[in-house]
C-alpha cells in the first residue's frame, strides 16, 4: 500500500512547517521544506518574524530554485496562515 507520506520520484510530495525558536528573550521562526522522496530538506529560512513573504514564501522560492517539481505535486503543511494565505495558494 502506497502511503501519502512516500514518494519515489523528486518534486512529487513536499511537506512543511514553522518552528519556533527562542534567542534570549525574543522568538525566531525557522520554515523548512523537505522533499518525501529522499526524506532530505531542500530548503529553510530563519526569521524573526511570521510573515508570509519571510518564511513559507522565501523557503518555497528557495526550494523551486533548488529542485524541479512535478507538474502534479503535493505540497503539505498545517494550513497555517502563512500556509493560506493568497499569496501561497496562487503559486
Amino acid at each position: 500500500m502506497d502511503s501519502v507520506f512516500s514518494s519515489m520520484q523528486l518534486g512529487e510530495k513536499r511537506v512543511s512547517d514553522i518552528t519556533y525558536i527562542k534567542v534570549g528573550e525574543d522568538w525566531n521562526y525557522l520554515t523548512t521544506i523537505f522533499d518525501l522522496a529522499d526524506r532530505k530538506v531542500i530548503s529553510w529560512v530563519l526569521t524573526e518574524d511570521m510573515t508570509t513573504e519571510n518564511t513559507v514564501y522565501r523557503a518555497w522560492m528557495l526550494a523551486i530554485d533548488k529542485r524541479d517539481i512535478a507538474d502534479d505535486h503535493i505540497f503539505h503543511s498545517d494550513r497555517g496562515v502563512q500556509y493560506a494565505s493568497n499569496k501561497m495558494v496562487n503559486i
